[in-house]
């Protein structure tokens, strides 16, 4: 289907991490930060913080489920300092 990546985005405001996967992350945080209702209307404004991109989309799913999995902010911190090793 194409390549998609795997962000992160980060609220000042609540102090909150936000992973989620797009085609376009650029495009993505433009909706987290006009979106006027749900989830997304909390915690404006967003930062993207970090992208890498996965040759498949099931790729790219993958390691968001796993990295939510997790549940683990340090993890998902040193991942934005590009500390980490994308290992299976």
């Amino acid at each position: 289907m194409g390549k998609s990546f795997l962000y992160i985005l980060y609220s000042p405001s609540i102090n909150q991490y936000y992973l989620g996967i797009s085609h376009d992350p650029e495009k993505r945080l433009i909706y987290h930060n006009s979106a006027r209702k749900g989830w997304t209307q909390r915690g404006r404004p967003r930062q993207l913080l970090f992208k890498k991109e996965w040759e498949s989309r099931s790729d790219a799913i993958k390691w968001e489920r796993k990295l939510k999995s997790l549940k683990r902010r340090d993890i998902i911190e040193i991942i934005v300092q590009n500390k980490f090793e994308w290992k299976d």
